[in-house]
């Protein structure tokens, strides 16, 4: 009947405001909220692609800032944090390449 009008489920990654006429996509970083009614950014050491249902935890050797599309590797003689949010600068006396998860100990010599 005219002004019958029945409201569905958006699909998993996809988000709609109240009145919206369709599902949105979130921008990179972010996801649907639990309600699927706006999106939400993906927290510090986890990345969302475009469309993700889920943030996605930073591989070990990454990092990400919050609301990132992808994780980065650090540049050489720095490591990410443990909780993968930024890098940190190895001390003295201690390296690290793009990748690594952890300040390495100088060899002797």
């Amino acid at each position: 009947a005219p002004g019958d009008h029945k409201c569905s489920i958006c699909p998993a990654g996809k988000y709609a405001p109240t009145g919206s006429s369709q599902c949105l996509m979130c921008d990179l970083g972010k996801i649907p909220d639990d309600s699927q009614s706006e999106c939400r950014t993906c927290a510090a050491g986890h990345f969302a692609a475009l469309g993700a249902a889920n943030c996605s935890a930073c591989r070990a050797g990454t990092f990400a800032l919050a609301g990132s599309p992808r994780c980065s590797r650090c540049d050489s003689g720095w490591a990410p944090a443990a909780d993968q949010a930024a890098c940190t600068i190895c001390e003295a006396g201690r390296f690290a390449t793009p990748g690594d998860d952890e300040c390495s100990i100088c060899p002797a010599g």
